[in-house]
């Protein structure tokens, strides 16, 4: 996410299945994101945890925290999805703006043997709200 550095957010969107996130920079130009796994395993964007931190502020700085497993009964409580497998994980992408500090939590959910990333998509592929990207909300 460090192609984010130095940009200044106006908007950030996600699809309805949690996969994909955009960020709408200055001047109009989409930046996208795609949680993805292999075939064995469920990876999507759980949370955003301090999205006005985000809206009309620049960029300063992105850290990708270490996989983290998580226990099943963490998962269940937390999972915005049913897939549940043997091995739950959160990776965090802490976001450093002028404004302040925004997580970006990423689960995966495998039995084991798979991982999944936040894979870049580029920049000015811009995904219409009508293909399912709604605009992300404060409690999120």
């Amino acid at each position: 996410m460090r192609e984010l550095i130095g940009k200044v957010i106006e908007e950030i969107n996600i699809s309805g299945d949690k996969c994909t996130l955009q960020f709408i920079v200055s001047g109009g130009q989409a930046i996208n994101y795609q949680a993805e796994g292999d075939s064995n395993n469920s990876v999507w964007i759980n949370h955003v945890n301090g999205i006005e931190f985000l809206r009309d502020a620049t960029v300063v700085d992105v850290r990708e925290r270490e996989w983290i497993q998580i226990t099943d009964e963490e998962a269940k409580n937390n999972a915005i999805t049913l897939f549940v497998d043997d091995y739950n994980e959160i990776l965090l992408y802490t976001i450093l703006t002028t404004k302040g500090m925004t997580d970006i939590e990423i689960r995966n959910s495998h039995n084991g043997y798979y991982g999944g990333v936040l894979l870049y998509l580029g920049e000015d592929l811009y995904l219409n709200k009508g293909e399912g990207l709604l605009p992300v909300k404060v409690g999120f």
